[in-house]
């Protein structure tokens, strides 16, 4: 992510994008008003690794386009008609290629996620916070489920073994009940800055989001409504530059958040 001035990076790399195209001898890419949430949450998506959203949000608009722009070429008059035809036909074949790589969640499913993707990366993602505990008085991890248990963030035996209970209670819910009493949610404390007087501390998060089809990792600060996500259906794998972005940004918030409270006077 680049964001070389205060505002106008999003038309700038519009511009840049086009030009390529131009250049390519393709018409340029129009993100119409009413196309612009659909466009926000794919580039998020982007951002968090997962590009294939984004590039086919990019092609169908592309498609649309590139119809204006030869029918035009033929004298031919843009009805509103027409456009609208087109979208619904951009829509179901997206759509009808989503469905095919749908896989629906089961408990079991959801445990297999959880115990060969979600853990080991929380494991890893435990080793980096450590990096930063000589730096506080406390530091600590809480993991949301039935209860709430936490621990220690060095207790890393502690944190496997509340994981696997959570797991274990995953596996025995009920199939109708499944998605809308699950909750998975790790908070990490770090409490008492040492070389800053008044700054009480710090909670991060990692959530899971289940969907019907899909999950979704969510990391953010608690109370800031900036977050970073890499969403996926169920039955695809993390990345490893994947997995290097999701670490990265935890490591880095931390980092920035310190940095701005022990900046010398």
């Amino acid at each position: 992510q680049i964001h070389p001035f205060d505002d106008g990076n999003g038309q700038m790399t519009r511009i840049l994008m086009n030009l390529i195209l131009l250049r390519a001898g393709y018409p340029p890419v129009i993100v119409r008003k009413e196309d612009r949430d659909e466009y926000l949450r794919t580039l998020r998506m982007a951002d968090g690794g997962n590009l294939s959203p984004f590039l086919l949000f990019i092609g169908e608009a592309l498609e649309r386009s590139l119809d204006i722009w030869l029918r035009g070429a033929r004298g031919e008059e843009l009805d509103q008609g027409r456009l609208v035809d087109m979208d619904i036909e951009l829509l179901k074949r997206r759509l009808e290629g989503e469905e095919k790589l749908k896989e629906p969640a089961t408990a079991e499913r959801i445990a297999e996620l959880l115990e060969g993707t979600v853990a080991p990366l929380l494991q890893r993602l435990c080793g980096e916070l450590l990096r930063f505990e000589s730096l506080f008085m406390e530091t600590r991890w809480e993991m949301s489920g039935i209860s709430v248990h936490g621990g220690a963030l060095a207790d890393a035996v502690a944190f496997n073994a509340r994981f696997e209970e959570r797991v274990t209670e995953i596996r025995n819910q009920p199939p109708p009940n499944l998605r809308s009493s699950l909750h998975l949610r790790i908070d990490f404390h770090f409490r008492g800055l040492k070389h800053s007087i008044s700054t009480p501390g710090i909670q991060i998060a990692c959530t899971v989001l289940l969907e019907e089809f899909k999950y979704a990792l969510r990391a953010y600060e608690v109370g800031d409504p900036q977050f970073f996500e890499v969403a996926k259906f169920y039955h695809q794998d993390w990345t490893a530059e994947e997995q290097a972005q999701f670490l990265f940004w935890f490591k880095k918030h931390v980092l920035d958040w310190i940095k701005a409270r022990t900046q010398p006077a």
